[in-house]
């Protein structure tokens, strides 16, 4: 049992339900150990309870929460946090995703199903390439934050190289105009307000 690192990725080493080793992807980059270690734990803790013929709550509770039910429950959680962000996430899940696969169950996403997400927009051609970089982070996030709330045990946010889109603008000649004149400069420094 450990955590050992292929490239720039952790991959976990442990025993399945069955006494199987396994190598597995844990979702997470060098660097990340800690976070690493703790999902391995848990990924240990229940092959360890399902070979000693206990029940497994979680993926219970994630067969029994639809995607859509859990973004409200995490957006709640963020805003009674006072998170900043929490209207942007609420924004990019709301519109970005739970329309695609808002009805799965949270512990029935795989990661082809959060490729198809990034995938959509990416063709659809209707958001810059931030934008869905954003909502996938986003989705990262909340699943992650599944794993921490026992619901699922691994995140289905696992893109190969090349899924995401380049961090460029939506309008490439956008950028050259975005410029400050003397008079927009000298008022953000000296005007009072």
């Amino acid at each position: 049992m450990g955590i050992f690192a292929r490239g720039a990725r952790l991959w976990a080493r442990y025993k399945n339900e069955k006494g199987e080793w396994i190598n597995e992807r844990t979702g997470f980059a060098v660097g990340q150990e800690d976070k690493a270690k703790r999902y391995l734990a848990r990924i240990d803790s229940l092959a360890r309870d399902a070979r000693d013929g206990a029940k497994t709550q979680p993926a219970a509770l994630a067969a029994s929460i639809t995607v859509k039910d859990y973004v409200e429950r995490w957006l709640e959680d963020r805003r009674g946090l006072s998170l900043a962000s929490w209207s942007d996430d609420a924004n990019r899940l709301r519109k970005h995703v739970v329309p695609l696969i808002g009805k799965l169950e949270l512990g029935a996403v795989r990661p082809s199903d959060v490729r198809d997400v990034v995938l959509f927009h990416r063709k659809a051609n209707q958001l810059a390439p931030r934008t869905i970089r954003h909502v996938f982070a986003t989705m990262a996030i909340m699943f992650g934050d599944a794993i921490a709330d026992e619901l699922i045990t691994m995140t289905p946010c696992v893109l190969r190289k090349g899924v995401l889109p380049k961090k460029v603008d939506k309008d490439p000649d956008w950028r050259a105009t975005a410029i400050y004149d003397r008079a927009e400069i000298a008022l953000l420094i000296f005007d009072p307000r």
